[in-house]
């Protein structure tokens, strides 16, 4: 799935990278409605403040800044390619986009001040346009030259779907059109460009863009973690505690990842049973049975 550039030397991206322990969505597995897109906040990157082959890393940037709503300052921005360089990147071609989404992912984590996930996703495919969609932005890449950029720039539309060959490598973002239906929107790093920074494609024409190896075949969306955690939890509860659990996580007890935990003995139990919180002795309290019982006794409302 790679397709990987074969210019020697290439510029910008040499392609995706990925690999089978991507984390993939698919079966029970949901994400959850991210908590901003691109349009509340519309930010924008320019890679060449930081390098002028950094477009791995400041579309991966951009693709993290667009979920959480929050720009990272220039040093941060440095920071993070000085970590790709320190993991591999070269400073004067560029690098993977996988690569870069784990540099983001875990350094970019922390100046964020959210953990989050990565997910892979196949261009066209159906999870490509579900997590359009719900409103998030795919990272991803392309094999761009001259005859790409004249089409682009001429209306900030890319209405060709074949340019010859490609003379460069580059990572973007692509988000849901907020016009309409027609477009899906790619989003550049090049801010402080007089050419089109944001422009569109006609969703039709995917399908021949990537039979044409004008772009890469797959991408990546980042998560939440707390957020995907609570969703999946949630999926999988018991129906008779899910109600309390949901009025919990809103009241604040957001920890979730083992319901089943025990939290208190049978002194709490028959605490809790004569209370009118709980039914039926079981020997102990676990978190979800707390949860109920708190929600019995009128402590979630």
């Amino acid at each position: 799935m790679n397709d990987e550039i074969t210019l020697d030397p290439y510029w910008g991206c040499k392609g995706v990278d990925d690999q089978e322990t991507d984390y993939r969505l698919g079966g029970e597995l949901e994400v959850p409605k991210p908590r901003f897109t691109y349009w509340d906040n519309e930010i924008t990157y320019h890679q060449p403040d930081v390098s002028k082959v950094s477009c791995t890393v400041s579309s991966a940037t951009g693709t993290a800044s667009d979920l959480v709503g929050k720009e990272l300052t220039l040093d941060q921005q440095k920071e993070l390619w000085a970590e790709a360089l320190n993991k591999g990147a070269n400073p004067e071609t560029g690098w993977y986009i996988r690569k870069a989404v784990d540099v983001v992912r875990n350094l970019g984590s922390k100046m964020i001040g959210e953990e989050l996930l990565s997910f892979y996703v196949v261009l066209g495919g159906e999870d490509f346009w579900d997590v359009l969609d719900k409103g998030y932005t795919v990272n991803c890449g392309f094999r761009g030259n001259k005859t790409y950029q004249k089409d682009r720039d001429l209306d900030a539309i890319l209405d060709g779907t074949y340019f010859g060959d490609a003379t460069y490598g580059h990572a973007i973002r692509v988000v849901k059109d907020k016009e309409g239906e027609t477009y899906s929107v790619i989003v550049d790093n090049y801010k402080k460009s007089n050419r089109p920074n944001v422009y569109r494609f006609p969703k039709e024409n995917l399908a021949a863009l990537l039979k044409n190896k004008v772009f890469f075949p797959s991408g990546y969306i980042f998560v939440i973690k707390k957020d995907f955690d609570e969703m999946n939890t949630l999926a999988n509860l018991p129906l008779w505690g899910k109600a309390s659990v949901e009025k919990a996580i809103k009241k604040g007890w957001t920890e979730w990842h083992n319901p089943d935990v025990i939290v208190g003995d049978a002194k709490l139990e028959v605490i809790l049973v004569q209370l009118g919180g709980l039914t039926k002795k079981l020997g102990d309290v676990s978190a979800i049975r707390l949860a109920v019982a708190f929600d019995r006794l009128g402590l979630l409302n």
